[in-house]
């Protein structure tokens, strides 16, 4: 029995047997060929498709462009007035003059010569500072006192009230005891120099001309005379008045105000202006939109990627050169950018914002032009970018979706590769069947040879046998 094939007929029956198959199996090459083309096709679709889901992105974070903030609020000169501005208020610009400001009053009492020396005999003296208006009469400010004027007492405002007595009754005593009552009425000594160079100044922090002070003393004598105040009686004005209560004052486009104090939250809807000094300015409230440089800077670097990912894949001698799908889906994005939307405002383009098509088909944005487009209407810069996030996106969507080209040409490479898999399969098994086939056929053939060269050597020997023969007959 032959064991091993070609043994029986000497020759490379196993050689020739892998030759035959090699040329059988031919056509696997080729399909293993396509199906690495189509696996370069899917790669390549790949790096399309991601480089959509990031334009896609870009375009829907152009709502960072369109989302409002806080009102910007623009002070022409903060030196007359800062503001701040509430989400009840609204856009508008505004033209403001301060023709006053609102002040709390000052009272000075005569100096002396010495702050901690005793005033009066100690004995109990009750001080009480009311507050109200001074109307009328004529104010002097050389003397600091008014004549012929009326002190109006506000019941509203409750008096103040203090006790001076040998525990207190020095200028530094009498400070104390105004500041220990913790109002907005303080006390201060100031060193005027000179032979009484200590004076007690009284400040009432509350501004408006309805917080003047009138102060009454009852006891002490030498108390009375030092700090008594009625600016009503010109007999009793001790105290002499460096600064008057006053209203602010000021017109905000041809109508006055005045207001008891330089904070005014009820002047102009939603905004809290501080005064500051006695000017003119202009206030612009402006709704504050989201970075649109930044979110159409996105926008333009993505499509710039997309766009060079599919010129690298479908040009010359490139894998998906003059793909369908592809190509569809580039001049879809190229249309929708440089479309115009009529319902956006003033602007009804990108390039009108600055947005722009380039020799090479790529996308630049002109941060010149987008500012002077800001400048005229950031509203309808807005509304564009809006107008676009939802056609960009919508078409993103449609593109990318199950049903889009690329997914669509995906599916059909993938078909594509699953028949080259099944085709393989029959090539592979027909291979099989045909390599047991030429075994069979060649292992009966290597017997009969075996056989025959059998019987060859068998006649070979016998007729080398035949002269041996002839000679013992003869």
């Amino acid at each position: 029995m032959i064991s091993s094939l070609g043994i029986g007929s000497n020759l490379d029956l196993n050689g020739i047997i892998e030759q035959l198959i090699a040329v059988e199996s031919l056509p696997l090459s080729y399909l293993a060929q396509q199906e690495g083309q189509y696996q370069a096709k899917l790669s390549s679709l790949g790096q399309i498709k991601s480089a959509l889901a990031t334009f896609e992105s870009a375009a829907q974070g152009l709502s960072s462009a369109t989302e409002t903030g806080d009102l910007l609020v623009t002070v022409e000169d903060n030196a007359v007035l800062t503001a701040t501005a509430s989400t009840d208020a609204t856009a508008g610009e505004y033209s403001i003059t301060v023709n006053q400001l609102a002040a709390g009053q000052i009272l000075r009492a005569d100096g002396q010569a010495d702050a901690t020396a005793a005033i009066g005999n100690g004995s109990s003296t009750d001080v009480t500072i009311s507050f109200g208006t001074i109307s009328g009469g004529t104010f002097d400010p050389g003397t600091g006192r008014y004549t012929g004027a009326t002190f109006t007492v506000d019941t509203s405002q409750t008096p103040l009230n203090l006790t001076i007595d040998s525990s207190n009754n020095t200028l530094e005593g009498i400070r104390d005891a105004i500041n220990a009552l913790g109002s907005n009425v303080t006390a201060e000594i100031v060193d005027e120099g000179g032979a009484n160079p200590y004076r007690l100044t009284i400040t009432n922090s509350e501004t408006g001309i309805s917080n003047s002070m009138m102060v009454d003393v009852a006891g002490d004598k030498d108390i009375r005379d030092l700090l008594r105040y009625e600016a009503g009686n010109d007999n009793k004005q001790q105290l002499t008045q460096s600064q008057a209560a006053a209203d602010a004052e000021l017109n905000v486009d041809g109508t006055d105000y005045t207001r008891s104090n330089n904070t005014l939250t009820d002047v102009i809807s939603g905004v809290t202006l501080t005064l500051k000094s006695v000017g003119s300015t202009s206030l612009t409230l402006s709704q504050e939109t989201g970075d649109a440089e930044a979110a159409l800077e996105a926008l333009v670097s993505a499509y710039n990627d997309l766009d060079r990912t599919i010129k690298e894949a479908t040009g010359l001698e490139a894998i998906l050169q003059g793909d369908r799908a592809t190509v569809y889906t580039q001049n879809r994005i190229r249309a929708a950018l440089g479309r115009s939307l009529g319902n956006a405002g003033q602007f009804s383009t990108l390039s009108e914002v600055g947005v722009r098509f380039q020799r090479d088909g790529s996308l630049q944005l002109d941060k010149a032009k987008l500012e002077s487009a800001l400048e005229t209407s950031s509203t309808d810069v807005t509304a564009l970018i809006a107008a676009f996030r939802e056609s960009l996106t919508t078409l993103s969507v449609q593109l990318t979706g199950v049903d889009g080209p690329l997914n669509t040409r995906t599916d059909g490479i993938n078909r594509s590769i699953s028949d080259i898999n099944d085709r393989r399969d029959v090539l592979n098994r027909r291979l099989e069947s045909t390599e047991a086939r030429l075994r069979a056929q060649f292992t009966a053939l290597d017997s009969l040879l075996s056989g025959l060269l059998a019987t060859s050597n068998f006649l070979d020997q016998q007729l080398a046998n035949l002269p041996k023969i002839l000679n013992q007959s003869k």
